[in-house]
């Protein structure tokens, strides 16, 4: 596996460097990215890792803020309205279309930063369902 790795980091190296000019802190960027996608997966998980890299390539994309509303706020809603699995999985893609079609409603219509709007369309569906779910249990 180590030699593997060699290889690798040497035919990039190589593909590289007719692009750019080869320097000492050359790559650190792509190691740091590989380093957090490999420490958010696990050591030895290929499935940790393939969920590190796509929650990192997010975050990279959408921003902070944005990703982590996606990924919590429909799942504490879903766990807050149902007990089953399944009833909890429909629920949260549920909350995240509403919640995604409403800050693109409120983009739209307000002239509003497109991933503020849908982080506020989340922040507002979790406190609606908050709300009901207080009234429910009592």
């Amino acid at each position: 596996a180590f030699g593997i790795g060699c290889f690798m980091a040497g035919l990039g190296g190589a593909i590289v460097v007719p692009t750019q000019a080869a320097v000492l802190g050359m790559g650190i960027d792509a190691l740091v990215i590989a380093f957090v996608v490999v420490v958010i997966g696990g050591l030895g998980s290929l499935k940790g890792a393939l969920v590190g890299a796509v929650v990192v390539s997010f975050v990279r994309l959408a921003g902070v803020l944005l990703t982590f509303a996606y990924l919590i706020v429909p799942a504490v809603c879903a766990v807050m309205l149902a007990s089953r699995w399944r009833a909890r999985l429909v629920i949260g893609w549920v909350i995240a279309a509403a919640a995604s079609l409403l800050g693109l409603w409120a983009s739209y219509r307000l002239d509003l930063p497109t991933g503020a709007a849908i982080v506020c369309a989340c922040g507002l569906l979790l406190i609606a369902v908050s709300g009901y779910a207080v009234v429910r249990r009592a």
